[in-house]
């Protein structure tokens, strides 16, 4: 399934909602703290919330703040499997309207 070869894990999502809202390339983002873009590191964390580090002066970015997934008990992974089930349907149906 072409789902489960993208976004395998809540890990896979997380990283997909970081180069989509803050780093195209993964460690360069924009700091609102420097108020500049700046180098980010991701370091292992068992805590729920993940967060991106500015290597500069420590501010942490979330990606999941201001979205859907802020703050929700239900997995990335199940968030992003049932979006991905609703616009997939939407489409087909869409397509069957034609």
């Amino acid at each position: 399934m072409e789902f489960m070869r993208e976004f395998p894990d809540d890990e896979a999502c997380l990283e997909y909602l970081w180069r989509t809202r803050h780093s195209p390339d993964g460690e360069t983002a924009y700091c609102p703290k420097c108020d500049q873009d700046r180098t980010f590191k991701r370091y292992a964390m068992t805590q729920r919330r993940q967060s991106w580090t500015c290597l500069g002066c420590g501010h942490h970015v979330h990606p999941t703040a201001g979205t859907i997934f802020h703050k929700s008990s239900t997995s990335l992974h199940l968030w992003f499997y049932a979006t991905y089930l609703i616009t997939s349907n939407a489409m087909r149906d869409l397509r069957e309207a034609s």
